[in-house]
C-alpha cells in the first residue's frame, strides 16, 4: 500500500499526538490537523490530502458526521470515522448512514488503524475503478446535451465543451466561444455526462479529455486555462489518457 497524506480532524490534543505517532510509524504523512470542520475544510483545500481521519464529535456533537457528508458530496477523498462513545448507538448509527470507508472505536491500536486505513483505501480505489469503467463505456446516443439557461434550452455539442466549473450551486459550461451558466451540482452533471471524453479532475472541475494541451504536476492546461488536479483524481486522469 502506498504512503498517504492524511488530515486528522480531532479535538483532543493527546489523541492527535498519539495518532500522529501511529501514522508516522506506518509511514504515512500527517499534512494537517484540525479541531473543527471549518479548519478541516480549509486544510483539505490547501494541503490536498488523499485520506481523512475524522472524529464524529468535533466542535459539536455531530459536526464530524456533517463533515463526512460534505466530503462525500464535494470531495473525492476516502475517510474513516473514529469515536470514543461506543454506547451512543444513535450517534454511531447516524455516522454509519454517511457511509464512511471505515469506522474505528477508541482506544485503538496501531493494528486497528493500519487495518482500517488499508481496507478503506482499497475499497475507495476499487469503487473508483468501477466508476471509471462505467464512465469509460462510450455512449452511442449522447452527442449533444440541452442546457437550461434562464428560460431557454440551449443545444450544445459535447465535443465543443472545454471544461465545466463549479460555482457554488451553479456550474459554468465553457466552450470555445461561450460560457453557459446553469443551476446544477457537479454530481448531477457527472451522472448525466456518462461519456468517456469527460472526467472530474478536481471537486470544482470536469474536463473534456480531448481538449487537454498538457499536464504538469498538479495542473493541466486547456486553451489558456490552468486547471488544478486533485490527488484523489490524478490516478483516474492518468488511466484515462494514452501515454508513450
Amino acid at each position: 500500500m502506498k504512503n498517504l497524506n492524511i488530515v486528522i480532524v480531532e479535538e483532543d490534543p493527546k489523541v492527535v499526538e498519539n495518532l500522529c505517532e501511529i501514522l508516522e510509524y506506518l509511514n504515512h504523512q500527517v499534512v494537517g490537523e484540525a479541531s473543527n470542520t471549518k479548519d478541516a475544510l480549509r486544510l483539505i483545500e490547501e494541503r490536498n490530502p488523499n485520506f481523512l481521519i475524522i472524529n464524529i464529535c468535533v466542535n459539536a456533537k455531530s459536526d464530524g458526521i456533517l463533515l463526512g457528508r460534505k466530503v462525500k458530496e464535494d470531495y473525492d477523498i476516502p475517510f474513516i470515522f473514529t469515536s470514543s462513545d461506543a454506547d451512543d448507538t444513535e450517534l454511531i448509527h447516524k455516522a454509519i448512514e454517511e457511509k464512511p470507508y471505515g469506522f474505528v472505536l477508541k482506544p485503538y491500536s496501531i493494528k486497528d488503524i493500519d487495518t482500517a486505513i488499508q481496507i478503506a483505501f482499497n475499497q475507495f480505489e476499487e469503487l473508483s475503478r468501477l466508476e471509471f469503467n462505467l464512465l469509460s463505456k462510450p455512449s452511442r446516443e449522447l452527442t449533444h446535451i440541452f442546457l437550461k439557461v434562464n428560460s431557454k434550452l440551449i443545444n450544445i455539442n459535447l465535443k465543443d465543451i472545454l471544461w465545466i466549473e463549479s460555482k457554488g450551486d451553479y456550474a459554468v459550461f465553457k466552450t470555445e466561444n461561450d460560457s453557459f451558466i446553469i443551476h446544477s451540482t457537479m454530481k448531477n452533471i457527472e451522472t448525466k455526462l456518462s461519456n468517456s471524453q469527460f472526467l472530474k479532475v478536481h471537486r470544482s472541475f470536469i474536463i473534456n479529455l480531448d481538449k487537454i494541451v498538457n499536464i504538469e504536476d498538479s495542473n493541466l492546461l486547456i486553451k489558456d486555462k490552468i486547471i488544478p488536479i486533485s490527488r484523489g483524481n490524478k490516478d483516474s486522469l492518468l488511466r484515462s489518457i494514452h501515454m508513450l
